[in-house]
C-alpha cells in the first residue's frame, strides 16, 4: 500500500484497521504515525485466569488434526494444544502481533508520532529491539496512560503465566508457522502475520522505551530537522489523545486517528485546524458509525440496574484508560440517581487502578 505524492511515500504497516501504524518516507526524513499492537493472537491461546479455573485446567487435548498428529509430535518443541468448544487453543505463553517490520528498515525511522495511549503499545519493540535512534513525540497524558496500559498487560501475561507454570518452549517465532500449519484452519489464523508473533515485553523494556518519549502540548509546533513541522491537535477521544498536522513544503497533511465529537473528559476535538489539510490519512474508523453512544449507554445502565436490583453482580471488562473514565462517571451517576442502588459499591479492579485514576485526576486540564 504505497501512495506516491510530492516525493512522499505512505506505507501501511498494520493489517488491522483498529491497530494503526503508518510510515511516511520523504527525502531526508522518515516518520512513523502510531505503533499499535495487534492483540488478536491472544484469542488463539488458552486464556490466563486470574484465579484457578478447573474448567480451563481440565481442557482435553485437541484430537482433530486431520491426520497430522505425527507432524505435530515431530516438532522440536512440542506445545500442548487443547480443545474448547471445538476450537484449538495453544497452551503456551500468549503472543501478540507486531506491525510489519521486514517491509522497511525501521531502524532508519527518524520520528514517531503517537496519537493515543492505545496506539503506542508496540513502542518497546521498536525502540528496544531494532536499533531505533530517533525521537518519539506524544502528549504527557498519552505517555503516562500508555505506560499504564503496557504495564498492566505485562503484569497479567507474565505474572499469571509464571504463577501457572505455563509452557514457553517456542521462543523462535519461525516455529509458530510449523505449529499453526498442523492445526485446523478454522481454529488458528493463517498467513504471513504468524511470523510477527512475539512474546510480550517486560517492565524494564517498558521503562526504557517510555523514557525516550518527549511530551508535547496541544498546539505546540515542532520543527523536524528543518524539513517538516508537526503539531498535535486535540482529537476529543481520550485524555491526551491527539490528531497530528504535518506541514512540509507548503503542503498540509492531516493524520486523523481515533476521534470523538462527543462531550467527554478529554479536551474537545479541534476540527478547524485540520479542515484545510491537502491530504488526510484516516485510521481507527468506527465499524458501527450509525450506533448512538447515548442509546448504547442507556441500554447498559438499564440492564445494570435490572441485575443489581435483582441481587446480582455486574462485571464489565475494560482497559485502564480511554473511555473508562467517562464510563465510570456515567455508571456511578446512574446508580446514585436511584435510591435502591445509591449505596451499592463500584470497584475498579486492576493492578494499576490507583495509578490510572491518579493520572486521570492530574491531567484534568487535558
Amino acid at each position: 500500500n504505497i501512495i506516491s505524492t510530492w516525493s512522499m511515500k505512505v506505507y501501511c504497516l498494520s493489517s488491522d484497521p483498529g491497530s494503526p501504524c503508518f510510515l511516511l518516507a520523504t527525502e531526508g526524513l522518515t516518520i512513523m504515525l502510531d505503533c499499535a499492537l495487534d492483540l488478536s493472537p491472544l484469542l488463539s491461546f488458552v486464556p490466563i485466569p486470574l484465579v484457578h479455573s478447573s474448567q480451563l485446567a481440565s481442557l482435553p487435548d485437541h484430537r482433530k488434526l486431520s491426520g497430522k498428529e505425527n507432524r505435530l509430535s515431530t516438532l522440536s518443541c512440542a506445545i500442548p494444544v487443547k480443545e474448547s468448544l471445538g476450537h484449538a487453543l495453544i497452551d503456551s505463553t500468549p503472543r501478540v502481533k507486531l506491525p510489519e517490520t521486514n517491509f522497511v528498515d525501521l531502524s532508519k525511522v527518524d520520528v514517531i508520532l503517537i496519537s493515543s495511549p492505545q496506539n503506542m503499545l508496540a513502542l518497546p519493540y521498536i525502540t528496544e529491539e531494532i536499533g531505533f535512534t530517533g525521537v518519539v513525540y506524544a502528549t504527557a497524558p498519552a505517555v503516562q496512560l500508555g505506560r499504564i496500559l503496557m504495564e498492566e498487560l505485562s503484569e497479567y501475561i507474565h505474572g499469571m503465566v509464571k504463577l501457572q507454570n505455563r509452557m514457553d518452549d517456542l521462543a523462535d517465532s519461525s516455529r509458530w508457522a510449523d505449529l499453526v500449519s498442523v492445526l485446523p484452519e478454522d481454529s488458528i489464523p493463517r498467513g504471513e502475520g504468524i511470523r510477527r508473533w512475539r512474546c510480550l515485553y517486560k517492565k524494564e523494556q517498558i521503562r526504557r522505551s517510555v523514557s525516550k518519549i518527549k511530551p508535547v502540548s496541544f498546539g505546540e509546533k515542532i520543527d523536524l530537522f528543518g524539513l517538516m513541522e508537526v503539531e498535535a491537535i486535540p482529537s476529543g477521544y481520550t485524555l491526551g489523545s491527539a490528531n497530528w498536522l504535518l506541514r512540509c513544503q507548503g503542503v498540509r497533511l492531516g493524520y486523523i486517528s481515533a476521534s470523538s465529537l462527543l462531550t467527554t473528559h478529554a479536551v474537545p476535538i479541534d476540527r478547524n485546524t485540520l479542515s484545510f489539510s491537502d491530504v488526510s490519512i484516516l485510521s481507527c474508523l468506527s465499524s458501527t458509525p450509525t450506533a448512538n453512544p447515548d442509546t448504547m449507554l442507556s441500554e447498559l445502565c438499564g440492564k445494570l440496574g435490572y441485575i443489581i436490583q435483582g441481587g446480582g453482580n455486574v462485571l464489565l471488562p475494560c482497559t485502564p484508560g480511554g473511555i473508562l473514565y467517562d464510563l465510570l462517571e456515567c455508571i456511578v451517576e446512574y446508580m446514585h440517581s436511584n435510591q435502591t442502588m445509591s449505596t451499592v459499591p463500584t470497584y475498579y479492579i486492576s493492578p494499576l487502578a490507583k495509578s490510572s485514576l491518579a493520572y486521570a485526576n492530574i491531567y484534568a486540564e487535558w
